[in-house]
């Protein structure tokens, strides 16, 4: 049985779902990658991902971009256990969700600068 099976074959009606964010980026040409999927507050990782990139790069040039996802529990251990927490992999079951965050870190000098953005963006 492959994986997309796997995966459906553990959806439960009856199990309540996840709240669950996939992180990602896009540079000014439309590349990108993900970080995959993480449990909430969006927050925290998002306060993870910031402070990280500007340890290691002092001018990012990228957008960070954060989804919802739901699942079931049953589901989102099989997608760690099989490190199918991607959106390679999430994009052979539909489509994704629209982008519900976005913060374009090239337009802040640091990484507090960054944080105060993204705490008025998640207001909103």
């Amino acid at each position: 049985m492959d994986h997309i099976a796997q995966y459906h074959k553990r959806a439960t009606p009856a199990e309540e779902k996840l709240e669950l964010f996939l992180f990602g980026w896009r540079d000014a040409q439309g590349d990108g990658d993900d970080y995959g999927l993480n449990t909430g507050p969006c927050e925290k990782t998002f306060n993870t991902l910031i402070s990280t990139t500007y340890m290691f790069q002092p001018n990012p040039a990228f957008t960070l971009l954060c989804r919802p996802y739901e699942m079931t529990s049953a589901q989102f251990e099989y997608v760690q256990e099989h490190d199918l927490d991607t959106q390679a992999f999430l994009e052979k079951l539909g489509p994704l969700p629209e982008v519900r965050y976005a913060l374009d870190l090239s337009k802040y000098k640091d990484a507090p600068s960054a944080l105060a953005a993204l705490e008025d963006l998640l207001k909103n």
